[in-house]
């Protein structure tokens, strides 16, 4: 019955954390002084990459510089 299928699926992401909830969580970890320091190291690491803080920027100025920034992330 799709009355049920309706019911089992909302359940279902009921019981799933949001990204803003995960973040409240990890956010909380790292400001509880009471918490081991590499467990809010952990959560704050966590939280940078959830956020996207460890993307590299890169400007090209001048259109021979592509194929140097293309060998460049093929190393990594």
């Amino acid at each position: 019955c799709q009355y049920v299928q309706e019911l089992t699926e909302k359940s279902k992401n009921a019981r799933i954390l949001t990204a803003t909830q995960r973040q409240e969580i990890l956010s909380d970890i790292a400001r509880n002084e009471e918490n081991f320091p590499n467990d809010r190291i952990k959560s704050i690491d966590v939280l940078n990459k959830m956020t996207g803080e460890y993307l590299q920027k890169v400007s090209i100025t001048k259109e021979e510089e592509i194929p140097k920034l293309l060998e460049a992330l093929k190393d990594e």
